[in-house]
């Protein structure tokens, strides 16, 4: 049998109700130009350009109520520039750059009921991409301060209680934990020191290990969602 045409020119899909779902034109069997989606309620759901079949330009998602999703520019199929996400309650979720679909520069994350959850900084320093980040508990409280030198813990750390106690601190070195590592106790006793030599527990533990109480951490310094909206744009 003879291979189906790839769709060419104007394309319209509906969903078995009859609503519009999707707008748009193919050429040559990609998407190209203009495109938008509805959701099942008529409200937009996302709306912004193709070329060859990959997203380029300011894209916005939207969900089903009509708050905005996200916002920001797509180049070569990736993000690129300045991006804001949204929760479904309309606070801000994320805000930041990218490059190359990278995450770069300066970022702030939102708790869903407003209070700053995070917020990082990054720069180069000799040779190396630095970036400081930092926690918040909901009620603003400082949760945890680090340093990552390409994308590795890297230099001092210091984590707090909910109630704003000093919890741990130490010095990270290339991803592994180094020097000596102070972890208070809640009620304010004694703190417990502890001796690493490059990720290597030289401290007796007679203890059994807490979570974070590994020498090496693989880190992601800072945790952007991607999400486009719930579905894919087809």
């Amino acid at each position: 049998g003879t291979e189906p045409a790839a769709p060419d020119g104007p394309w319209v899909s509906y969903a078995p109700d009859g609503t519009r779902t999707s707008e748009g034109r193919f050429v040559n069997g990609q998407k190209d130009g203009p495109w938008e989606r509805w959701w099942g309620n008529g409200r937009p759901r996302s709306r912004g350009l193709y070329a060859a079949g990959q997203r380029v330009g300011r894209w916005t998602v939207w969900y089903e109520d009509g708050r905005k999703q996200s916002e920001g520019i797509w180049r070569d199929g990736v993000r690129e520039g300045r991006w804001t996400e949204w929760y479904e309650s309309g606070h801000r979720k994320s805000e930041g750059s990218y490059r190359g679909g990278e995450a770069v520069g300066a970022w702030t994350r939102w708790h869903p009921n407003g209070p700053i959850q995070l917020q990082s900084e990054e720069y180069g320093r000799d040779g190396q991409t630095i970036r400081e980040v930092k926690t918040f508990y909901p009620d603003g409280k400082p949760r945890s301060e680090e340093r990552f030198a390409d994308g590795l813990p890297d230099g001092p750390s210091r984590t707090w209680y909910p109630s704003g106690a000093l919890f741990e601190e130490g010095t990270w070195s290339a991803g592994a934990k180094n020097g000596t590592w102070r972890r208070h106790p809640q009620d304010g006793g004694e703190p417990e020191l502890v001796e690493w030599e490059s990720g290597e527990r030289r401290t007796p533990d007679t203890r059994r290990p807490r979570p974070g109480s590994m020498g090496h951490r693989p880190v992601v310094p800072h945790e952007v969602d991607h999400d486009d909206g719930g579905g894919k744009y087809d």
